[in-house]
């Protein structure tokens, strides 16, 4: 279960409407606990990616290092990823399940965005061992 504060779906939605008809990226910081994550903050990234950006991203190591480390000092962790899908929808394509094999316990938020207009967020976890990815609930948080 993925658990968002009030207003960070909202911050999601503009950071994917912002970057279409490329694909938005960005992690999610907050903690863990059994098999929820909640999130406390949600940062964007660059799609550094040359030439595809409109159907993949790369986030840069350096960012999701010093995101790492600053949360850590706040007794917080990366626990997920988030990227939107340009006029797809919101579901794994081969390519994230490929990288989310390398990514179990984290939450894979996908943002389906049409013609500039969110119109789907759905969240997905890779279980250890699991074959595929695994739809996971979104719920608010205070």
């Amino acid at each position: 279960m993925l658990e968002l504060p009030a207003g960070a779906l909202d911050e999601l939605r503009a950071f994917a409407r912002a970057a279409y008809p490329k694909e938005a990226c960005g992690l999610l910081v907050g903690e863990r606990r059994c098999d929820a994550r909640t999130v406390r903050r949600v940062l964007a990234a660059e799609n550094r990616r040359a030439g595809e950006r409109a159907d993949r991203f790369d986030i840069d190591p350096l960012f999701y290092k010093r995101t790492e480390d600053a949360s850590a000092a706040e007794g917080l962790a990366v626990v997920g990823i988030y990227h939107s899908h340009p006029d797809h929808p919101a579901r794994p394509s081969a390519t994230d399940a490929e990288f989310g094999r390398w990514w179990p316990g984290y939450s894979f938020v996908i943002l389906s965005v049409a013609k500039g207009e969110v119109r789907d967020v759905r969240s997905w976890h890779f279980p250890e061992g699991a074959e595929d990815f695994e739809e996971e609930a979104i719920t608010n948080s205070a």
